[in-house]
């Protein structure tokens, strides 16, 4: 077993700090975009369906994963996670259509809040804090 130093471990927490940052700003933009072609969509055609207020809501929760990602917080990463994917990032990943990538943006948040849960292990574990 190959024993680390601090400052390789403090490197690779860094870089997944880094990592999960990118990974949250880059599924709340997929996530934003993608929801402002459903809404021009709905617009478009308003006998499809679809509802301008829960596209809005999504776009919030998106731009509050964004703002997770950037301050840090992977605990409002995985509330966003749950509050945007469970009723209907799920249900939009089972469809065929371009709106999968809605899905697919939510589970970007999941990704994003366990590499930074994962950085701040790794920093507290460098440091002997528990």
């Amino acid at each position: 077993m190959a024993c680390h130093t601090p400052t390789q471990v403090s490197q690779v927490s860094q870089l997944l700090r880094r990592l999960g940052r990118a990974t949250g700003f880059a599924g709340g933009t997929v996530a934003i975009a993608l929801w402002g072609r459903f809404v021009g969509d709905i617009v478009n055609r308003p006998e499809g369906g679809g509802s301008p207020a829960l596209a809005a809501a999504m776009v919030l929760l998106a731009v509050l994963a964004i703002l997770s990602a950037w301050f840090d917080r992977p605990g409002a990463l995985l509330v966003v996670f749950v509050m945007s994917f469970v009723p209907v990032g799920l249900y939009l990943l089972g469809t065929p259509s371009l709106y999968t990538g809605i899905g697919l943006a939510n589970l970007l948040y999941l990704l994003s809040a366990a590499l930074l849960l994962l950085s701040r292990w790794l920093g507290r574990a460098r440091t002997g804090t528990p």
